[in-house]
């Protein structure tokens, strides 16, 4: 995928020869993705850019917001995370829930999509309740749900149904959350503009983080079918590495590596 910088507001040119011609990006976009040729004077970037702006988006902005136009842009593509929570039934699970739910709320410069809770366990219904409106109860825009489940092993599919749209990140309770995961992965893909498709988890299902829109093209946990009638019964986490064989090794990343590089 390639972007024409071509009407961009944040291309910056110069005149060579009694031409305009792009020399560069306020954005540092063209550094960042490399340009892979020029076009009729403007660049023709070696990727996708998100914070491409014409003409019209910058005049319906205010005076205030025009000054910091890059600011604006940044702030539109910013990163959406709902995080899935196991609930692990243990004795003091509502006390190690809390410990997860706090570093999630608590994220640094960001705030969650949605929070959602997975428990086969009726009687927590309550407590967890509790805990959401302690911490999101009083925040706009964040949602919170329960996901009821029979199963032994994490319903991610089921909590998928209160799903939306960008990251989703896997956690258990009494997993401490880095809070400045937002952040990271903002930085990541959005200011670095580093390629990123999956991080696989550390643990079990812990820190297992991907874009909604994967796991529903996947069909998650459940076989996948494919136009030509192949079928893939594979799990999320097995799909996902089969497409890992075929990919670019910066698209899927272990946990590691994504702490290290961010």
């Amino acid at each position: 995928m390639q972007t024409k910088c071509e009407g961009c507001v944040f291309a910056v040119k110069k005149n060579i020869d009694s031409e305009y011609q792009q020399s560069g990006c306020v954005m540092d976009r063209s550094r960042k993705l490399g340009v892979a040729e020029m076009v009729d004077g403007n660049y023709l970037l070696d990727g996708y850019c998100n914070t491409f702006r014409p003409q019209e988006w910058l005049e319906g902005l205010t005076a205030k917001q025009q000054m910091n136009a890059g600011q604006v842009a940044i702030d539109e593509v910013a990163i959406r995370m709902g995080f899935i929570v196991e609930l692990d039934p243990t004795p003091d699970a509502i006390s190690r829930l809390r410990i997860t739910l706090e570093d999630i709320a608590n994220q640094e410069g960001y705030s969650p999509a949605y929070v959602v809770v997975v428990t086969s366990k009726v009687e927590y219904n309550e407590e967890i309740w509790t805990l959401f409106l302690e911490f999101f109860g009083d925040r706009d825009g964040i949602k919170f749900h329960i996901t009821q489940t029979k199963r032994d092993t994490f319903d991610v599919d089921g909590a998928f149904e209160n799903a939306q749209n960008g990251w989703i990140y896997l956690t258990t309770s009494g997993e401490p959350v880095m809070k400045n995961l937002m952040a990271m992965v903002d930085k990541r893909v959005n200011i670095d503009m580093k390629k990123l498709l999956v991080v696989r988890p550390y643990e079990g299902m812990n820190g297992f983080m991907f874009p909604a829109y994967l796991f529903k093209f996947l069909n998650g946990n459940k076989p996948k079918v494919y136009g030509d009638e192949m079928v893939d019964a594979g799990s999320f986490i097995e799909k996902i590495e089969t497409a890992a064989e075929n990919s670019s090794p910066e698209l899927f990343i272990d946990w590691s590596e994504f702490k290290d590089e961010s």
